[in-house]
């Protein structure tokens, strides 16, 4: 799960993903391998999973300044490598059949030593999920993502509209815009959905009524 910008939706995304997948009784996991400033993210995926698998594995670099992960670790003077992250995160994957990895921040912010999410996405071989809220400048912004990935070669896209709470003129027109600039990528438009809780009980009856099943086909 990767977005357009910070703030956007990935982890209501990721949540409710991993909600549908574990209500039908899919072996999944999701991951939060990111994090800066707090673990709101990472501890709701701990929750829906139980607390089965531990925070330290859910989210393996954590850091203390709310601000993009490679300048919050050099704070703090750490150095994450390409190589660590990837090693953080195939460790889980023998453990599941499906594993979801929430990004941090937007697409090309740095995370780590000389990578951000794109490269990280190269490496692992992802099929990706861009999330881009409904809103004025998602054209743009979705663009330019959708760029920045196949010119990396990155394969397997889908985008996941998601309305807002106050939505513009431009989230009358965006999904059809984006359908029409982007014909080969699967677009889900996700729904507007109030009472917004960091918690799993929230997450698991949202995914009952969305459609994150075309996302993950």
């Amino acid at each position: 799960m990767t977005g357009t910008d910070t703030g956007v939706g990935k982890t209501f995304v990721t949540g409710c993903c991993l909600a549908h997948l574990l209500r039908s009784a899919k072996k999944a996991r999701a991951l939060k391998p990111f994090c800066s400033g707090e673990r709101t993210d990472a501890l709701l995926l701990w929750e829906l999973q139980k607390q089965r698998i531990p925070l330290e594995s859910i989210n393996p670099f954590y850091f203390k300044k709310p601000v993009a992960p490679w300048t919050a670790a050099r704070a703090e003077k750490k150095s994450i490598t390409l190589a660590d992250a990837r090693h953080a995160i195939e460790a889980q994957t023998r453990e599941c059949d499906f594993l979801l990895i929430e990004g941090a921040g937007g697409l090309l912010s740095p995370l780590g030593e000389n990578f951000n999410a794109a490269d990280l996405i190269v490496q692992l071989g992802c099929e990706v999920i861009l999330v881009a809220g409904n809103r004025l400048g998602v054209l743009n912004h979705t663009l330019l993502s959708v760029e920045a990935l196949t010119r990396r070669g990155i394969r397997g896209i889908k985008i996941a509209l998601i309305d807002i709470a106050a939505p513009d003129l431009a989230s009358q027109s965006n999904e059809k815009d984006l359908r029409s600039l982007c014909p080969a990528i699967p677009l889900v438009r996700l729904p507007f959905v109030p009472n917004y809780k960091p918690e799993a009980p929230f997450f698991e009856n949202a995914a009952v009524n969305l459609d994150v099943a075309g996302l993950l086909e």
